[in-house]
This record gives C-alpha cells, structure tokens and sequence, in this order.
C-alpha cells in the first residue's frame, strides 16, 4: 500500500524569527517527515539541509505573494496525485479549490474576527475565505477545543464531524533554570489583546516589599496600539520594556524568573504558556480563550479584565514559595500531555478514517 501523499504550504514554516503559526507548522512537518508519509512542501524561499535531506520529502519552489496562490490553483488541480492538500496558514487556496480536490485546513483561532487587530488586510482576507474554506474542506483541524467552539459557533451549517481538535506541543527543549530566580516576565508583542496594560498596573498595586524584589519584564516587538502600553511602562518603576529579542536570550531570561505572566485576553492556544509549564517555570494566566485549557490547574488563573485578580495572582505566587513549588511541579506534568507527535497522530487518524 502506497503511503499517504500530503502536499503542504510550507511558506511560513522556515522563516527566521518564527511565530505562532509559523511554528506550528515547522513542528508539525518536521514531526511528519519522520512517519511513513510522502510530502511535497510548497515554498517560496529556502529550506534547511535537516529537511531536503529526508528520503520522503520533496520540494517545490513556487513565486511569492498573489502568484502563489495563482500557481498553486494550476498545479493543484492538474494531474498531481497527491492524497491531500494541507493549509497551516491561509485559507485561500482551499476557499478556491476545496470543492474539487481534497483539501485541510488549520485554524489556530479566529482573531480576525475580534477586531483587534492592525493587519487590515490579512483580517479581511479571512472574512471572505474562512467561512468558504472551512465547509468546502474535507478537513478541518483546530489547535484547541476553544478554538473548535469559536469556529463551530461563528459557522452554525459547518459539519461538526469534520473538525478535529490536534493541538500543538512544547518547545524542543527545556530551559535550564537557575537557582536564583527573581524576575516576572512577560514575552508577547506589546499589544491591547496581549494585555500589558492591566498587567502594569496590576503590578504597580503591589506591596513594594514585592515591587523591590521583583521587576517586571516585558519581552516583544511593538504591535498595535502600544503607545499607552511603552508609555505606561516607562513610568512605573520596577518596570523593564526589553524590546525583541532572540530565542536565546528569551530562554535565558525564563530560566532565571519567578514567575511568567501571560494574561492574554484571546489565544487560539498558548504556546508561551506550554513552553514555561515544560521548564517548571511557575505560570500566571487567564481565563480567556485556551488559555485556562492549556494550562488545566497548573496554573494561577485570574481575569484579565481585573486589575485586582491579576495582582491578587501575582501576590499569591511571588510571596508563598510552597505555591510556586506546587505549580512549578504540576506545569512538569500538564505540559507531557501536549507534543508535536501527538498533534500529527491525532491528524493522520483523522486522515485515514476519511481519506
């Protein structure tokens, strides 16, 4: 028996820095180049040695931009036998040619939808292609149940028994912790839906017997309306904005903090969350979206609308070391319940009952 032939957007996957989608994408195809699968990844720019060097991988260069989409229309609706066409990070294709070839989705959440964000044009992009994509793919796979919930209510007539729930999985390795943490940090792009805002102030009501042994630390690129966000920042004392910075000294910083403050308020699923939980960092999160899923009761979870929830949550945690103990040993275990290879079990089951 022939193994299974999946042709992949791999567009985003390699690109350096990656992010969220991007990242979910790489794990996964670099996890499906180990199993008895044929891929062909189609992509605009080069890939790493680690990949063309897999015996059941092939690649296709194909234009950037408008012309991607055009030049995967006509290849993928020639005479290219392929089992299965899969999107990780656009709906467009799909939306066009869905109805005749087989095609899967991955919905990683519906921000676009929330009206919080600057990317004006990629948020109407998926206001006209989501809807279309999702009911005319054989497919559809979503990285929470949260997510699946979003998407099924937003599109009452979607086939429920089309959606699949894979998840994602950790980092590719924990950080070493030191001996001597002190610091809370925050990684996220400053942004209104990563709330650094209410995280600031949160932090400004605490005891400033706390306040002196603990900095805050905000990690991320600017985003979209920041400017409260940096301003408020500049002026709170204890309060340290970082800037970007690359994964190495993000993973130095999370291996010397007390505490990693995450109180989004909308995650399709909350990879920052899974990383800390895997290095037995003590987290704080909300209750938002699948936040609250990912971390199960290895962590403090507050409103992230309140001020007071999140500093009563960061008192709790920073002033009672049996606490951040007990969460720093639940996050070891909540986080083995998630990996990359769970994630691609999950979709090739899925494949092979309907494909």
């Amino acid at each position: 028996m022939e193994p299974l032939w999946i042709a992949i957007d791999a567009r985003e996957a390699f690109k350096s820095p990656t992010f969220g989608k991007g990242v979910w994408s790489r794990e996964v195809i670099l996890e499906l180049a180990k199993r008895n699968v044929r891929i062909t990844l189609f992509t605009d720019s080069d890939l790493p040695e680690a990949i063309l060097a897999c015996s059941n991988v092939t690649v296709c260069k194909v234009a950037s931009g408008v012309l991607f989409h055009v030049s995967m229309v006509i290849r993928l609706l020639s005479r290219f036998p392929y089992d299965l066409y899969l999107s990780p990070t656009s709906y467009i294709v799909p939306a066009l040619i869905g109805w005749l070839r087989p095609c899967a989705i991955v919905v990683h959440d519906l921000i676009a939808f929330l009206g919080a964000s600057h990317q004006k044009k990629a948020t109407w992009i998926e206001h006209l292609t989501l809807g279309l994509a999702s009911r005319c793919s054989t497919h559809v796979f979503v990285i929470s149940s949260s997510t699946k919930h979003d998407l099924c209510s937003r599109y009452s007539r979607l086939n429920n028994e089309k959606v699949y729930c894979v998840y994602a999985g950790p980092g590719s390795g924990r950080v070493q912790r030191s001996a001597d943490t002190k610091d809370i940090l925050c990684i996220a792009q400053l942004c209104p839906r990563k709330n650094q805002l209410r995280l600031i102030k949160a932090y400004a009501r605490l005891p400033s017997s706390l306040r002196s042994q603990h900095q805050l630390l905000l990690v991320g690129g600017r985003g979209w309306h920041d400017q409260e966000i940096v301003t408020m920042s500049q002026g709170t004392e204890g309060v340290v904005c970082l800037g970007f910075l690359p994964q190495s000294e993000c993973d130095q910083l999370l291996g010397t903090c007390a505490l990693f403050a995450y109180p989004s308020l909308y995650e399709g699923f909350g990879l920052p969350v899974l990383q800390a939980m895997q290095s037995g960092i003590p987290v704080l999160t909300s209750n938002r979206g699948s936040l609250a899923e990912v971390a199960g009761d290895a962590a403090c979870i507050v409103d992230p609308e309140d001020r007071d929830s999140i500093c009563s949550g960061l008192q709790l945690v920073l002033s009672d070391l049996g606490v951040q103990q007990s969460l720093s040993d639940k996050g070891l275990v909540q986080s083995k319940r998630f990996s990359w290879a769970k994630t691609v079990d999950l979709m090739l089951d899925a494949l092979k009952i309907s494909l």
